[in-house]
């Protein structure tokens, strides 16, 4: 299965994050390795920042990383965003900000929970 996914993950990562992709890239750091890691996602801009979804849960090891180092770099729609305080989100004002089509496809595989990431203050 870790195979499939990395391979699915590779195939998205070439397209994730342009203008017109509905997948984005969030960059984080490893908790115990200190590796950079891009993670292909869907992600929708929330409040002052974005959510990103939970497809897997929150146990993932991408989300993990980002709940522990506070911080993630996110590549949406042709722009890159600087992140911070992530918290894990769910209801019905989360999943409104998803396009139609994309609520659809977030209801149908039971993802209702989000990792909210807020804009960097400068």
């Amino acid at each position: 299965m870790m195979r499939v996914l990395r391979w699915y993950n590779g195939i998205r990562l070439k397209c994730a994050g342009s203008e017109h992709s509905a997948t984005a890239i969030l960059t984080h750091v490893g908790r115990r390795s200190g590796r950079t890691y891009e993670t292909p996602l869907g992600a929708w801009a929330y409040g002052d920042g974005f959510v990103l979804s939970l497809a897997y849960g929150s146990d993932t090891d991408w989300c993990r990383n980002v709940m522990a180092a506070g911080t993630g770099r996110l590549a949406w729609k042709g722009r890159t965003y600087e992140l911070e305080q992530p918290e894990i989100v769910s209801g019905p004002e989360v999943m409104r900000v998803w396009p139609v089509w994309e609520r659809i496809a977030l209801r149908a595989a039971g993802i209702d929970h989000f990792l909210w990431l807020h804009r960097k203050k400068e």
